[in-house]
């Protein structure tokens, strides 16, 4: 994965700006994109 592809992963994910996330496969944050589905719907 390139710099400028992860930037771009991790722009979807607010939660994280000013950390470092381990996912281990259980919850987590969720993308930008999901969130605003959700807003949407809701």
């Amino acid at each position: 994965m390139t710099i400028p592809s992860l930037k771009t992963h991790r722009q979807q994910f607010p939660a994280l700006a000013n950390k470092a996330y381990f996912n281990y496969g259980g919850q987590g944050p969720l993308p930008q994109v999901s969130m605003d589905a959700i807003v949407q719907g809701y």
